[in-house]
């Protein structure tokens, strides 16, 4: 079967890579260069910020990832381009819900502490908060390193790589699939997969306008030297955690501002506010980063996983919103299964793409 992937981030190219394993003769798309989007701007944590606050269908999509990561992690390293994650834990500072993240962490059996403020000292000095709670079995990537593996795993399984190569058009012919435009050019193909995140609507036909709409998160990196973090520290919906270069990073806004990737001074000051808030010592830090990227956001609270409602051989993997890296390898391997017909992991019904009204 001849499969198009269009979108190179974390879940294009996982769902490239499974469906390699069935034998498929893919070609990933990718209008800029690999992980260039939302992906590149990831803090690359496996897991959802608050986890506890996810449907059932999410964290069922989680769980899946969970199981599926070390095999890719595996394959990685044996195509001889390997990376791993680092167990750092999330710790959720002072007013989040400790209550349902003790709850979620029992049903999930993982391991996950209350601690007061003598712990939270002994475990990060620089922290200025009372209580908290340590989710421990949460890793973390570093994301360059990540993308650049996955793009070697996809080269080392046969999947042809195109950066550089925008869909112009997905050509559909008497309602039927031809394959994708690009440069003027048609690559035929018998199955085409969505992977564009936030672009989905403007690449996919027969959609709703609002099923997948993009919405902006801004991140800093911080020149934060002395201040250790061994941990990713969560509160009110924002985050602190160490970037590739060991700079501290802060995240992120959540803006609905269409595809405006600029980065504005309002951010900086929001994120740098919030990591003042938490670790007294970071206020007089200099910003030496900040960057963009545009998040997939579905019009439901699930991602949209499975066929176009209305043509044949089209599939949706998209709508990850800001969970994108910890979701890739479940939603991936479950769009494998649905296009090459082998029994699928989870009930596809819950991921449904929406159709036209």
């Amino acid at each position: 079967m001849k499969v198009i992937v269009i979108g190179g981030g974390v879940v294009g190219m996982t769902t490239a890579y499974e469906l390699s394993l069935y034998g498929a003769d893919v070609t990933l798309l990718e209008k800029d260069r690999i992980g260039g989007g939302a992906s590149g701007a990831a803090g690359g944590i496996l897991s959802p910020l608050y986890p506890w606050q996810c449907t059932d269908a999410t964290t069922r999509l989680l769980t899946l990832s969970r199981r599926r990561w070390p095999l890719i992690f595996k394959a990685m390293h044996a195509a001889g381009a390997g990376v791993s994650p680092v167990l750092r834990g999330i710790l959720y500072l002072g007013g989040d819900d400790v209550s349902a993240a003790q709850r979620w962490a029992r049903e999930q059996n993982l391991q996950g502490r209350v601690m007061d403020e003598a712990a939270l000292k002994k475990a990060v000095p620089a922290l200025s908060a009372k209580t908290g709670f340590l989710l421990d079995d949460v890793q973390q990537f570093v994301m360059p390193d990540l993308l650049a593996a996955l793009k070697d795993l996809l080269r080392h399984t046969g999947v042809r790589v195109r950066e550089g190569h925008p869909a112009d058009e997905i050509v559909i012919r008497g309602g039927c699939l031809r394959g994708v435009s690009v440069g003027g050019s048609i690559i035929e193909s018998e199955c085409v997969v969505v992977c564009a995140g936030a672009w989905t609507t403007t690449v996919c036909p027969g959609l709703p306008v609002d099923c997948v709409r993009p919405v902006r998160g801004q991140m800093v990196a911080l020149d934060a030297a002395g201040v250790a973090l061994p941990h990713v520290i969560v509160c009110d919906g924002n985050y602190l955690g160490v970037g590739a270069d060991g700079r501290i990073v802060v995240g992120s806004t959540v803006e609905d501002c269409g595809f405006d990737t600029a980065v504005t001074a309002e951010a900086s000051r929001i994120l740098m506010n919030f990591a003042g808030q938490c670790v007294p010592a970071l206020k007089s830090s200099a910003v030496q980063a900040q960057w963009a990227g545009l998040r997939p956001a579905p019009s439901g609270a699930d991602p949209l996983i499975g066929r176009h409602p209305q043509f044949t051989g089209l599939f949706l993997n998209t709508g990850h919103f800001r969970s994108g890296v910890a979701l890739a390898a479940g939603s991936a391997q479950l769009t494998a299964q649905l296009i090459v017909g082998d029994r699928p992991a989870l009930d596809p019904a819950a991921y449904e793409v929406p159709k036209l009204p």
